[in-house]
């Protein structure tokens, strides 16, 4: 890691009904060691114990456990930094309903970890996982040495920030869209994003300036050099 994340509020769901409670506890144990151990400022123990849920509900599930995190973090100006999701090995569209959810309904940064991973842990299943959370928590595993210096041709002097888009459609009669900036001049290896629904088969990203992208914005304190220098590396992916 080049810069650990930071991670002062998590909570654990398990969605996998053949792991215990005990065998969850113990696995998460385990990530936060790995993830400290790497780099990372993780606090150790969770918000609330770890809670098991019926799969068959998780919009439901998720919410409600949302709630009763938000219960103890509201009164503290807190919010709800990482939330890690155990999931059955054979889950179908568990995985895609809940980050679905968690991002664009609920908002909060999520990790999945397959229950297979729970009863056989290995020590780089732990620091592969902990290297895609410290992204996710801020942080940056890896850097350009010619960004560092400032050898990059056109943004390497000039305070930049690029953009990238994508619109896709998953499922007939569904769409997304996902805007990203980067925040980290001159390294631009840090990105923020947003996810919102996109009407379908649209390939123009319906409100793409509003009020969440300008709070997007003034968030990366980026404002101050927005008319120096942009490149808009816009993508778009077609769909039949």
């Amino acid at each position: 890691m080049v810069n650990g994340g930071v991670v002062n509020t998590w909570a654990c769901i398990n969605f996998a009904w053949e792991v215990t409670d005990a065998h969850a506890l113990n696995f998460c144990d385990e990530l936060v060691l790995m993830c400290n151990v790497s780099g990372m400022d993780f606090r150790p123990e969770p918000v609330l114990p770890v809670a098991a849920y019926d799969p068959k509900s998780v919009a439901r599930s998720l919410k409600k456990h949302h709630k009763r995190v938000m219960n103890i973090l509201g009164p503290r100006r807190q919010k709800l930094d990482l939330l890690i999701l155990i999931l059955p090995d054979n889950n179908g569209t568990l995985y895609g309903d809940i980050k679905r959810i968690l991002e664009t309904d609920i908002g909060v940064v999520s990790q999945c970890c397959l229950a297979k991973h729970v009863f056989m842990p290995k020590k780089q299943y732990f620091a592969n996982v902990a290297l895609k959370i410290n992204v996710k928590a801020g942080g940056r595993n890896t850097v350009l040495v010619s960004a560092l210096e400032r050898k990059l041709p056109r943004i390497g002097k000039i305070p930049t920030i690029i953009f990238g888009a994508d619109v896709s459609h998953p499922h007939p009669g569904e769409g997304c869209s996902s805007p990203s900036a980067s925040q980290d001049w001159p390294e631009i290896t840090k990105y923020a994003g947003l996810v919102s629904p996109q009407t379908h088969r649209e390939e123009v990203i319906n409100n793409l300036f509003n009020e969440e992208t300008a709070h997007f914005f003034q968030e990366g304190n980026w404002m101050h050099t927005w008319e120096n220098h942009i490149l808009q590396g816009w993508c778009q992916q077609w769909t039949a």
